[in-house]
């Protein structure tokens, strides 16, 4: 901010540009526009700009209101439409961004080249490739020195299997860009002719990962990458050389050059704490160390193949914790020396930690067992220096394969797509790349397993990879592990005597747009789970409906303790993980951001029934991942219980009441464990009985003690036409989805 404050709308507008343009801190910018926005209400360009700023940060929802503003005072503002299908481009709905393009070019006489751009990328996205390459030639022909559209072109060209085709367009695009001497365009021609010496070096790498000798495809790769670092240096464009820094080491441990890539290793990290030094703002500082995590990563990769297995633990973990401390406290803090570890309370003669970590270039495991070394390995396909590249090919494909049917099961609320996605051969797929079978070999005698995810593991349901007579717990990091053992001693002997604080329904306009897919059947078991689990364990705080208000949620948590169940709807961004929300009456949210400063430390179960707490993005995670689970743990809470896709709620309220049952009688994990196996193997007679049971339970409560005697006949009803020995739950879908995080000794 200037140190004389704007005082109309005019200056505050342009103070909000130079942000936007020159700092590029989007969220002041907002702030400036807000102001402008404030005395003039009707200034488009402000509300364009402010839409610009908000899709910067990932606000899609808000940028689309701003764009929709700006156009009900200019409804031929081309550029709004241009923004509008951008935002559009980024929540994936494709279609609605290409008429939002057509609406642009068709205001501007199709003389826009910036919108031919963005509708090919937006037909790219749809694998239409024709159309994408006739809007890329419909840009370039407006502006033949539009880099973008010739970046862009080759793109499509090398995803429609044209290789050599895309790798001249690139060359074709080199040679039409004109050096120029000063100013935006001679900055503007160094830029494009290293982004396209860029896109050449990453396709060859492609090209050859499908290649049976990939070699020759990535000595090219390596002489396009020093080509570009040629035009995109460090001094002039510190971010696009550190990209390609990042790129090359990959390149080059595939071709197993361990002088070259460790000599970049080390240059790169000194590039970065040099432009770490030279940035102000701790929101930059932060996405600067996480946009390149890599470098550490590659760290980490370098001592395990060095052997030093103690050592990359000690780097993965202090970096785990790291990001940890940065979302907690939303602020830059300095990296520390990495601790040394000395011994790991966690594990004993039962208990076993499997801890994963990925880099760009490889997929490293690491085994903790009581009283022995560390031993890790890092998963290979083969003995050459491509095999850890292959099998973490092999992992980005099957895990691109699963993020796609889960977008489209989340679409659709539909059990019987995920029946297809959540199959016996999809999972020992994942099993086979990360070599379970061979750590499985390495646990005898073990009953309890601490499972420590990086990056896109955390998303995926690895507990169900491993022995059923196996009990597990997922953790952030072993240091949070270590943290909740010392803040919490066990309470097992009197779990069932903890208060709870029971949110039910908040009635949001998610939920309500979710309500009108959902039968009768489905809201019946919602409510019986909440009058089941508030019956069981007293005194209990009820919030139901439109009364689960924020403001009401924050005061109950200051009256109650014990155990929070919140039966509702929550989603992840894992693009921008503080934005990840609980979601309660009307539009309001318990963000990460906030819920960080609210105190838990007086809640020992913390249970998310049937929330979308595991909806992923389509960019990988490319560093550490923090959800839900980890903020409530960061906030005191000893122990969560959370899912990873969307349950029905006639199975989530089923395994939510019998884990309830069984918890007074066994830790958090072996309960979820022992739910799970039941719900999995439960008949339709079985179900019929254990409605019965309950229903004497609720005895007092006559409606649901009706509803459950309903239920059970519904159950016996279908056993006598299905037959009695069918199982309606035994599919992973509707129990695996369920995990427990945080303190298993409680």
């Amino acid at each position: 901010m200037t140190q004389r404050e704007p005082k109309s709308a005019d200056e505050w507008f342009n103070q909000g540009k130079k942000l936007y343009w020159e700092d590029k801190n989007y969220e002041d910018a907002i702030i400036c526009f807000d102001h402008a926005l404030d005395l003039v209400p009707r200034k488009y360009t402000a509300w364009y700009y402010k839409a610009l700023a908000l899709r910067m940060v990932g606000r899609y929802q808000e940028a689309i209101i701003s764009c929709s503003r700006s156009l009900e005072i200019k409804n031929d503002y081309h550029k709004a439409w241009n923004n509008l299908g951008l935002v559009l481009d980024e929540l994936e709905r494709y279609d609605e961004a290409i008429s939002k393009y057509n609406k642009a070019l068709t205001i501007t006489h199709s003389k826009y080249h910036q919108a031919w751009n963005n509708r090919g990328n937006a037909y790219k996205s749809l694998r239409n490739y024709k159309d994408a390459i006739e809007s890329y030639d419909r840009a370039l022909q407006l502006d033949n020195q539009y880099w973008r559209a010739w970046k862009n072109k080759g793109w499509a060209l090398f995803f429609s299997s044209r290789y050599q085709e895309a790798l001249k367009n690139w060359d074709a695009g080199l040679q039409q860009l004109k050096p120029k001497t000063r100013g935006y365009k001679a900055r503007n021609y160094q830029e494009g002719c290293g982004r396209l010496h860029e896109a050449k070096g990453l396709a060859q790498y492609l090209h050859g990962q499908h290649q049976e000798n990939p070699f020759p495809c990535w000595q090219e790769a390596v002489k396009s990458y020093h080509e570009a670092l040629k035009f995109l240096t460090f001094k002039h464009f510190p971010i696009p050389h550190l990209e390609i820094i990042q790129a090359l080491i990959k390149v080059l441990k595939g071709l197993g050059e361990k002088d070259k890539y460790c000599m970049l290793e080390s240059e790169g990290s000194e590039l970065l704490g040099s432009l770490l030094q030279q940035t102000q703002s701790n929101t930059k500082k932060i996405q600067l160390a996480r946009k390149f995590a890599a470098f550490n990563q590659y760290r980490v990769d370098s001592l395990a193949e060095s052997g030093n297995w103690s050592a990359a633990l000690e780097l993965a973990e202090w970096r785990k914790n790291l990001c940890l401390h940065w979302l907690r406290e939303n602020r830059w803090v300095e990296p520390a020396e990495v601790d040394v570890f000395t011994s790991i309370p966690l594990v004993n003669s039962q208990t076993s930690v499997i801890y994963w970590h990925i880099s760009p270039a490889a997929i490293t495991t690491f085994i903790l067992k009581h009283n022995e070394p560390v031993i890790g390995f890092i998963l290979t396909a083969d003995n050459t220096s491509a095999g850890a590249d292959r099998q973490l090919q092999k992992f980005e494909g099957w895990m691109k394969t699963w993020k796609q049917d889960v977008k489209s099961g989340f679409k659709t609320y539909a059990a019987e797509k995920y029946n297809e996605i959540i199959h016996d051969e999809t999972l020992s797929k994942l099993a086979s790349i990360l070599k379970v079978p061979i750590i499985e070999s390495m646990l005898e005698d073990i009953s309890q397993l601490i499972l420590i995810p990086h990056r896109d593991l955390h998303l995926l349901p690895l507990h169900i990879l491993f022995s059923d007579t196996v009990s597990i717990t997922y953790l952030p990091s072993i240091q949070v592990g270590i943290d909740l053992q010392k803040s919490f001693p066990s309470i097992l002997d009197m779990i069932d005597k903890l208060p709870i604080l029971s949110i039910e329904h908040p009635k949001t306009v998610k939920n309500q747009d979710k309500l009108q897919k959902l039968d009768e059947t489905s809201l019946l078991y919602a409510e019986i789970e909440s009058a089941a689990i508030t019956n069981m364990y007293q005194p209990c705080y009820r919030l139901t409906g439109s009364a689960c208000t924020l403001e009401a949620f924050i005061q109950a948590l200051k009256i109650t303790s014990g155990i929070f169940h919140f039966t509702g709807h929550a989603y992840h961004n894992t693009n921008n993980p503080v934005d990840s929300a609980l979601l309660f009456a009307n539009t309001e949210q318990l963000r990460l951001q906030d819920l960080f400063r609210l105190d838990f430390k007086h809640y020992h179960l913390i249970c998310l029934s049937a929330c979308e707490t595991g909806k992923t993005s389509k960019q990988g995670l490319i560093d550490e991942f923090v959800g839900l689970a980890a903020g409530f743990l960061a906030t005191g809470a000893s122990c969560v219980v959370s899912t990873l896709w969307r349950v029905d709620e006639i199975s989530a309220a089923l395994l939510m009441i019998r884990f309830y049952q069984l918890l007074p009688n066994f830790s958090p994990p072996i309960a979820l464990k022992q739910a799970q196996l039941w719900l999995r193997d439960a008949t339709h007679d079985t179900l019929a009985q254990w409605c019965l049971d309950i229903a004497e339970i609720l005895a007092n409560n006559l409606l649901q003690s009706e509803n459950l005697e309903d239920a059970a006949a519904d159950f016996q009803e279908k056993a006598g036409k299905i037959g009695i020995h069918y199982c309606p739950y035994a599919h992973p879908y509707h129990w695996a989805a369920f995990t427990v995080t945080g303190n298993f000794t409680i």
